[in-house]
């Protein structure tokens, strides 16, 4: 058995002997236009969407999806992005993305081809080690490389496991699954190493297909509820939106 599913396996057992987290709530939506129609995503509170308030920590939010999506929104903590704003070295305690498949904005999604869609997601928890690792690791290899060029500072990163931990949601309106996954980064001489928790959600709305992200460092086994628990309240409350 690997160290981080010896690790995880912990954590979650903890979680019986650990308070739950308190209710995540929502402010002002945004609404944003996907093919023909417009889909409303309402704001997490305390946090920001950065393409508005920080266009340099967007352009870097950006540079860690592929083509096949286009990133409608991305959002970190208030008070971590005003630190970034003054000037302060910031590593998000969590982050949360909003995109659309590229593939399909300019048409109409059936309930039968998101059904098909939700099938397939879950397969893959099954098999995560020999179909998404690769990928992943490719990804996160090539987003740290152009990001270092950006900084004009090269940066080394290692990604280890990722192991699925639950699935959060699962029906005609949306899925919601859980992993996590152990990263290693140095960059200047400095070696950052930790695991990041992703609930990753797949929506249907008004024909069109939604995905986000709400992405945690973990520190106690209560990230996994609190990570868990945003991402189903901020589905939630975007399925009622729309």
């Amino acid at each position: 058995m690997s160290r981080l599913f010896k690790q995880l396996t912990l954590a979650l057992a903890l979680l019986t002997m650990i308070v739950p987290a308190v209710g995540q709530t929502f402010g002002n939506p945004t609404s944003y236009r996907i093919g023909v129609e417009t889909i409303v995503v309402p704001t997490p509170t305390n946090f920001l969407e950065t393409s508005k308030n920080a266009p340099e920590m967007w352009e870097s939010a950006k540079t860690f999806n592929t083509a096949s999506v286009r990133v409608l929104a991305h959002y970190a903590p208030e008070s971590e992005l005003k630190t970034f704003i003054a000037g302060g070295e910031v590593r998000l305690s969590q982050y949360m993305y909003v995109q659309t498949p590229v593939r399909a904005e300019g048409i109409t999604t059936t309930q039968a081809q998101f059904d098909k869609l939700r099938t397939g997601a879950i397969a893959l928890q099954n098999d995560i080690a020999a179909k998404l690792s690769p990928k992943v690791k490719d990804e996160v290899a090539r987003a740290f490389k152009e990001l270092g060029a950006r900084q004009g500072e090269p940066v080394s990163v290692k990604v280890g496991e990722i192991v699925p931990v639950s699935i959060d949601r699962n029906d005609t309106k949306a899925l919601i699954y859980t992993t996590l996954m152990s990263v290693a980064s140095s960059q200047s001489g400095a070696l950052h190493e930790g695991n990041i928790l992703t609930s990753a959600a797949f929506i249907f709305a008004k024909g069109k297909v939604l995905t986000l992200t709400v992405n945690r460092v973990m520190k106690s086994p209560r990230d996994i509820q609190i990570v868990r628990s945003f991402a189903n309240e901020w589905v939630s409350s975007i399925v009622a939106a729309n």
